[in-house]
């Protein structure tokens, strides 16, 4: 035998003593969840839940990513069921499992609009996030009642108004939660009509001061600088109000993005890759 046959035979019998390779199993169920909604109406409805995980080994942590919100009912009812797949799959084949709930009022999910925070010139984030806020903590009592799960340590991430909704998330302290990433959020933004102008930006303002005041485990904060709904600046004063309040975190100004850096979280992964990676292995 030749020493290039050898070397040959040689890949193929490491190649078929190799272990099979992982693969990143994707499922969907529904989780019932008990809320009191508007002027203490209850509500009782099923939210549908996206699962990604290794199947080849058990989860090291949890996630659970929470999606933004369009301006129109119809827009919103055009969800379908949330996934996304290319984020959820990066994290699940780092040892996550993780968890993609399309929310009340929206897609495949439907039901009421639980996330209304009222007219533009009387804006109420607070109120106005407190049922989602309710759903999203049963989702995740739920979730830990899998086995696999149990009490492993979890990590929340959100866009636009899943952003905000991550934020008031914080305020909760979540037990085991270890971080929680806020990409670009907010709420009340029109790139349209009131590009950088959202509704309220004072009450924003409070809303995160609020939050600040209570949360105790860190948040990363991730703007684009030409983010059509918020502008270069207002992200920085929620920033600054969630800290001098006594939230704890970091700020990362990301670079801009196309037309509108808002998208940054799902199209410019490049871009946060590494501050979110590095955040992640040590929050504090």
């Amino acid at each position: 035998m030749n020493f290039k046959s050898g070397c040959l035979n040689l890949f193929i019998l490491l190649f078929a003593m190799a272990p099979a390779r992982a693969e990143i199993i994707e499922t969907s169920f529904k989780l019932p969840v008990n809320i009191v909604w508007r002027d203490g109406a209850a509500l009782k409805h099923d939210v549908i839940v996206t699962r990604f995980q290794d199947n080849e080994r058990k989860p090291s942590r949890f996630m659970v990513i929470l999606h933004g919100r369009a301006p129109t009912s119809a827009e919103r009812s055009a969800y379908g069921r949330t996934r996304f797949v290319d984020i959820a799959r990066d994290f699940a084949a780092q040892g996550y499992a993780v968890f993609v709930p399309t929310r009340i009022g929206y897609g495949d999910t439907g039901g009421p609009d639980i996330e209304d925070t009222g007219r533009c010139d009387a804006k109420d984030y607070v109120t106005g996030m407190a049922p989602a806020t309710e759903s999203v903590l049963q989702i995740i009592a739920a979730i830990r009642k899998e086995p696999e799960i149990g009490n492993s340590s979890g990590v929340i991430i959100g866009q636009s108004v899943g952003g905000l909704l991550t934020v008031s998330l914080a305020a909760r302290n979540v037990p085991r939660v270890v971080a929680y990433v806020n990409f670009a959020g907010g709420s009340g933004g029109d790139p349209k009509s009131r590009p950088g102008q959202p509704c309220g930006p004072d009450k924003l303002a409070q809303a995160y001061g609020q939050f600040g005041r209570k949360a105790r485990t860190p948040v990363l904060w991730l703007y684009s600088s030409n983010d059509l709904y918020w502008g270069p600046d207002l992200p920085r004063e929620w920033f600054a109000a969630f800290k001098k309040a006594g939230g704890r975190g970091r700020f990362v100004a990301l670079p801009a993005y196309g037309n509108d850096g808002h998208q940054s979280f799902s199209r410019n992964r490049a871009a946060w890759r590494e501050p979110v990676a590095q955040f992640l292995q040590n929050p504090n």
